[in-house]
């Protein structure tokens, strides 16, 4: 979304009262000794438009009327994920490539998970979830 506090506010106006707001996404991660240039460059290549913080998307959805809003960090399942896509990959080139996909593709899933995993071992992103309920007025 271009604007999580316009989404979370529309959210919250088509939700019945009572009703829950379950939202995942990638989110801006606060690693030590990950810069400021690192944090935008990395938004702008994963094209995410309002880049927050754990912290900030559970304050942008409590300022939009948002109950009980906690966020569940997953960051640890997604990073488990990359390493497994990882594992298959390199025993696709290891196995010599037999349903000859692209080398170049290959090549590239390769360094770009490898690169995500040791993106998140920095603390660049956080994956993770923002649950929050509708006050039942």
């Amino acid at each position: 979304a271009f604007s999580k506090s316009k989404s979370f506010l529309e959210a919250l106006r088509i939700t019945k009262p009572g009703g829950a707001f379950i939202f995942c996404d990638l989110m801006c991660g606060s690693g030590e000794g990950v810069s400021d240039e690192e944090l935008q460059t990395f938004a702008a290549t994963n094209m995410v438009n309002d880049w927050l913080s754990p912290e900030e998307n559970v304050a942008a959805c409590k300022e939009a009327g948002w109950s009980d809003v906690t966020f569940v960090d997953l960051t640890g399942d997604i990073r488990l994920s990359f390493l497994l896509m990882l594992k298959k990959v390199e025993t696709i080139i290891d196995n010599g490539n037999p349903d000859n996909i692209d080398e170049k593709l290959l090549s590239s899933y390769k360094t770009n998970l490898a690169n995500r995993v040791i993106q998140v071992d920095r603390g660049v992103f956080k994956w993770g979830v923002i649950h929050a309920k509708k006050p039942a007025f």
